[in-house]
């Protein structure tokens, strides 16, 4: 069993992780109709997870896989985007999600 205060640390820290990103996202500067899209996607999520009290598997793997695309479709055009798109992926990895 995990402990609770790894536990919280490790919440403490997946949300930081989602707060840099979710600025990033505000940040984005000119998009392609299909880019805005994706970024919708991944918004929705990351404000859903940061929402939640508790992780909910099925939609942090949801998050998981927009983050994937995310990072394929900006890795050339918004690096610092894409950064902090794998450190909440990289994250959620680590997590078991």
């Amino acid at each position: 069993m995990d402990d609770p205060i790894t536990q919280a640390h490790d919440q403490r820290y997946m949300h930081a992780l989602l707060q840099a990103l979710h600025t990033e996202l505000e940040r984005s500067g000119s998009l392609s109709e299909d880019e805005r899209a994706l970024l919708i996607h991944v918004k929705a999520d990351v404000d859903g997870f940061l929402e939640r009290e508790s992780p909910e598997a099925e939609h942090d793997e949801s998050l998981g896989a927009w983050l994937q695309e995310g990072i394929a479709a900006f890795e050339a055009s918004h690096p610092e985007l894409t950064g902090a798109m794998q450190r909440v992926l990289d994250s959620l990895s680590q997590a078991g999600i």
